[in-house]
């Protein structure tokens, strides 16, 4: 039930094209328009691992936008060591492309400094 609103498949409308510019700003999208940002990952992110505290993390999971997502997590002293695992390789592709604007969204909604590795994973 935590994650459920992740689950629940795009509109009809949804189009994965990333190269497109802007035209449908009100089709939903797993990314920002022109950035990149996984939003709605790092807005659950940020509600979730804040109850953690200091205990390590983890869950996997399936979402429309980005596929499997195998997320650790654990806030160290001064920060917070954030590794997600993208089965898919497009979208690997696309969020190591905007590495710092991600880790800078997951700090912001964090508040605290972020300390983020992207890695491939394999299908399972």
């Amino acid at each position: 039930m935590l994650f459920m609103q992740m689950l629940v498949p795009p509109p009809p409308a949804y189009s994965d094209d990333q190269g497109s510019s802007g035209n449908g700003a009100s089709t939903f999208s797993m990314f920002a328009p022109l950035d990149g940002i996984p939003t709605q990952l790092i807005d659950e992110l940020a509600l979730q691992l804040p109850q953690q505290g200091n205990r390590p993390f983890s869950a996997t999971l399936l979402m429309p936008n980005l596929g499997k997502v195998q997320i650790r997590a654990q806030k160290r002293d001064s920060h917070w060591d954030i590794e997600l695992g993208l089965e898919r390789a497009d979208v690997l592709e696309r969020l190591t492309k905007h590495h710092g604007a991600c880790q800078q969204a997951f700090a912001e909604a964090l508040d605290h400094d972020v300390e983020l590795r992207l890695q491939p994973t394999g299908p399972a």
